[in-house]
């Protein structure tokens, strides 16, 4: 064998191991076979070839390429190319994910496989979601802070303008003319507690009187809650609840009497509601009136046949009288 063929047979197989270790390398399986899918995402950023994809943590493809696909006018997305084991099932309905593997931003690929009996073919494009990370979330909490930040930056700006400036070192000024009167309050209040004299000290000792004559007065005190206890004792006994109920029952006789007065029933009733019957009693006082004034005014007339008819009767007992002890006499 000449050395040009010697040559030729290493250039090719040092090609060829250059190949398998280049696949290799970029995570492709050399002599197994794949299936490939396609996805489009809105944005790529920290994604790149032969980044893996896995499965529930188990990687089961990789990212073979990564296009940009012109969907209009001056809008793009990016298609991404997947290279999956095919003894990998993907059920229709799955979703490719790219997530945030890391804090640097770098980014995976997930399949969020669900149930179902279709699966995707060899050459379909999939479901795509982008799940935002730990960076990208506190990105997007810090977004509005900075604006909050900025408008209280103005506020503070214009709080410490030259008008409130001096406003506010009017204040601090105060401050320190109270912080320098802070002793001499101390001090009064010290020496208003050291003088015996004082109204504090004499409110003190009322106070301390005071409570030595409720102790003093205890006994008495307490005779006195003693005495309400017996009180009330007595009232908890005595038949409260019948007398209630007696003179609730009296109440309803009354009213039931009441009722029969004004429905007409009874003597009582026809007395108070019988107009003709009060009519006939006022008629007969009108009368006894009239004859009480014409008595006062002829009395000879009622006196005088009121003598002769008892003149006649005494007479008359008298024969009676005379007769009946002659008959005894015989």
């Amino acid at each position: 064998m000449s050395k040009e063929i010697k040559v030729g047979i290493l250039t090719v197989i040092a090609i060829l191991i250059f190949i398998f270790g280049y696949k290799y390398l970029s995570g492709a399986k050399i002599f197994k076979k794949e299936n490939t899918y396609y996805a489009m995402y809105e944005n790529v950023e920290g994604l790149f070839p032969s980044n893996p994809v896995s499965v529930n943590g188990f990687q089961v493809g990789r990212v073979t390429s990564i296009d940009l696909i012109m969907t209009g006018v001056g809008t793009s997305k990016a298609l991404v190319t997947y290279a999956i084991n095919n003894d990998i099932d993907i059920p229709r309905g799955s979703a490719a994910v790219i997530y945030q593997a890391d804090l640097l931003g770098e980014k995976s690929v997930k399949f969020l496989l669900v149930p179902n009996k279709e699966n995707y073919k060899d050459g379909d494009t999939i479901i795509s979601t982008i799940q935002l990370g730990m960076v990208d979330k506190l990105a997007a909490s810090i977004t509005p802070l900075i604006g909050h930040i900025d408008s209280l930056v103005v506020g503070l700006n214009s709080l410490v303008d030259k008008n409130n400036k001096d406003n506010l070192q009017a204040i601090v000024h105060n401050l320190n003319e109270v912080t320098a009167g802070l002793p001499k309050i101390t001090n009064g209040i010290d020496g208003l507690i050291n003088d015996k004299n004082s109204n504090f000290n004499k409110t003190l000792g009322n106070l301390e009187n005071f409570t030595g004559n409720l102790n003093n007065n205890n006994q008495k005190i307490d005779q006195i809650i003693s005495n309400l206890v017996h009180f009330t004792d007595t009232l908890n006994q005595t038949d409260i609840k019948q007398t209630v109920n007696d003179a609730r029952i009296a109440l309803n006789e009354i009213n039931v009497l009441l009722d029969k007065v004004n429905n007409g029933n009874g003597t009582v009733s026809n007395l108070i509601n019988d107009k003709k019957l009060y009519d006939n009693l006022k008629a007969a006082s009108d009368n006894l009136n009239l004859l009480l004034v014409d008595f006062k005014a002829n009395p000879n007339r009622y006196v005088h046949l009121s003598l002769l008819k008892i003149d006649r009767t005494v007479k008359t007992e008298k024969l009676e009288n005379d007769q009946k002890k002659k008959l005894d006499g015989k």
